[in-house]
């Protein structure tokens, strides 16, 4: 129950934020998210991806009728206007095309490629078993992703997860591979420190775009690819 409880807490997560640190987004009516995760000892290949979302015109009034969405050879066919889907595919540091059709499926509504970074594994992420002040997390960096990456923590649990944790979100805008924790990142957990809680930390990163289809313009929504890494925990001292 408890390892469900995370990983429907990292898809909620990223519903709530699109990836681009330096640049604000523009107001959009819709959203497509491709989330994808991995296990802690699962192989790369083994990639899920969640398909979550619809699309709606501009002014944001009317959910649209569309055709097939399309993720590189992945074929989502939507259902009363809403797609869904979930697939396992080896895209971890791939440019995937991801298009949408009209509704008779004759004529792409949109078309973009899309980044999907390298995955994160338990392998490739060196963390410290103490969490402090000063602690450096780093894992397999991305020359190729441009928009940088999240770090969410939970913190202030047991190690037993009995108690409820919080949430912090830190915004590291460029893929060095490496993080080093400061005193305003960490100021909530060390104000409500004790020696018996833990934190769960997992790296987030992705792309996103903002897609207008080129014949009426209708539509003006966001296509958001996210992986998120599993979640690693360490001793909050």
């Amino acid at each position: 129950m408890k390892t469900l409880k995370y990983v429907l807490f990292g898809f909620i997560i990223s519903i709530a934020f699109s990836f681009n640190p330096i640049k604000k987004h523009q107001k959009v009516s819709g959203n497509i998210l491709i989330s994808s995760s991995i296990g802690a000892l699962e192989p790369i290949d083994s990639l899920r991806f969640i398909v979550q979302g619809s699309v709606r015109d501009k002014k944001n009034i009317n959910t649209l009728d569309l055709g097939n969405l399309a993720i590189g050879g992945t074929n989502v066919v939507p259902n009363n206007k809403w797609y869904s889907s979930n697939f396992t595919a080896n895209y971890s540091g791939k440019t995937v095309t991801v298009s949408l059709m009209n509704k008779e499926n004759t004529e792409e509504e949109f078309s973009v490629a899309m980044y999907f970074p390298l995955a994160i594994t338990s392998a490739d992420v060196n963390m410290p078993k103490k969490f402090k002040v000063g602690s450096t997390i780093t894992w397999n960096a991305d020359t190729n992703n441009h928009k940088g990456v999240v770090l969410i923590i939970e913190y202030n649990h047991d190690q037993l997860y009995v108690k409820e944790g919080e949430t912090k979100k830190i915004t590291v805008p460029k893929d060095l591979g490496t993080y080093t924790f400061t005193e305003n990142d960490l100021s909530d957990m060390n104000n409500s420190h004790s020696e018996n809680n833990y934190c769960l930390i997992s790296i987030l990163r992705g792309d996103s775009y903002i897609v207008s289809n080129t014949s009426d313009a209708k539509i003006k929504s966001r296509v958001q690819y996210l992986f998120s890494s599993p979640w690693f925990m360490a001793q909050s001292n």
